[in-house]
């Protein structure tokens, strides 16, 4: 991933957060860092996308939110 794009997810405010050794950020951390247009798309791409758990909160894996900050399709 290049720079820049590492970077916007800093400017959101979203810093990883580690979970049994996966890179992620829980699902409120990120409605609150998007606005809500932004918020709703991300929920559709996430559609059929894997997520965790952590303390009852959904987790969902930084490279999906890079991808989707990049533009690029869901893997799954």
């Amino acid at each position: 991933m290049s720079t820049q794009k590492r970077n916007q997810n800093y400017k959101l405010g979203m810093k990883p957060m580690s979970v049994n050794g996966e890179k992620g950020f829980i699902l409120s951390d990120i409605q609150e860092a998007l606005n809500p247009k932004q918020f709703t798309q991300f929920q559709s791409w996430m559609t059929g996308q894997t997520v965790g758990m952590y303390k009852k909160e959904i987790f969902i894996y930084a490279h999906d939110v890079e991808r989707f900050l990049m533009g690029i399709p869901p893997i799954d």
